[in-house]
């Protein structure tokens, strides 16, 4: 991360952990944070980043956060470092089995750095993962 946006981060973080004061709660990851919703570790991108689980009736969704930044790229190129991942070999691997779960799962992801609603399934097609979008109704 370059200083000056470093230096952003840091200063927004820390006016963020002010505010909330103690109604901020740690939890390790795959603990439940509050009840009926799971966590799950996805290092590599920030440090101690967690994606999170919602299950309800027969379907699941799990928040990815940073895990994936580009729905063609991250999926079709996991290997491809971004310039945001803390430690990238941990990020390629945590995107590479979070591509996997979300395909052998058949979870509902959503995703922050996909295209609007950002919300759908990575399924496989012809050996390659794929993401298809949920649309709204009409």
């Amino acid at each position: 991360m370059p200083p000056p946006l470093r230096t952003k981060t840091i200063a927004t973080a820390r006016r963020f952990v002010a505010i909330a004061g103690d109604r901020l709660r740690q939890f390790d990851a795959g603990e439940p944070p509050v009840a009926g919703v799971g966590s799950m570790a996805l290092p590599g991108h920030t440090p101690g980043q967690v994606g999170f689980v919602f299950e309800g009736g027969d379907a699941t969704l799990l928040y990815t956060a940073d895990a994936a930044g580009h729905s063609f790229v991250s999926l079709q190129k996991p290997e491809w470092r971004f310039a945001f991942d803390t430690d990238s070999p941990v990020a390629i691997a945590t995107r590479r089995q979070l591509i996997r779960t979300l395909i052998d799962a058949g979870w509902y992801n959503f995703t922050p750095h996909f295209p609007w609603p950002a919300y759908g399934r990575i399924v496989e097609r012809d050996g390659r993962p794929l993401w298809l979008a949920e649309r709204q109704a009409t």
